[in-house]
């Protein structure tokens, strides 16, 4: 723990969630409900119409699954830096318990995006399994 200045801490924490976390949700859902939008009214259909939207549903459920995934993942780290400066985290079991279950789920959410794509995405899947063969 650095030894600083209560409020120099306080700037860092605050700064690290709003670059850390605020930010890149607002990027991520603006850039992902961009790419969806352009999916649903740019892009042609296949030759059959309902394999098409099918499609395009798997791959709006993947994009929102991957957001949410972000967003719940990240949260609780961010929510315990924020509590301990700005409200009441006492240090016990559980409170510390809870530190290492944030920090565990932050650093998970990485592990999960190959997870959703491989059981949304088929070429996802057929790639996987070519690798898998060549190594």
């Amino acid at each position: 723990m650095p030894s600083w200045e209560e409020w120099r801490r306080k700037a860092m924490d605050t700064s690290t969630f709003a670059y850390g976390y605020v930010i890149p949700v607002l990027v991520i859902s603006l850039s992902y409900t961009r790419a969806i939008r352009y999916l649903w009214t740019a892009v042609d259909p296949l030759e059959d119409i309902s394999e098409s939207k099918k499609a395009k549903w798997k791959v709006t459920k993947m994009i929102i699954i991957v957001t949410i995934l972000f967003c719940l993942c990240w949260l609780p780290y961010h929510v315990v830096i924020l509590q301990y400066f700005y409200g009441d985290f006492p240090f016990n079991q559980t409170t510390y318990a809870f530190r290492l279950l944030s920090h565990c789920m932050a650093y998970a959410n990485s592990c999960f995006n190959p997870i959703v794509y491989a059981l949304v995405c088929k070429h996802f899947q057929r790639a996987s399994k070519r690798f898998s063969a060549v190594s």
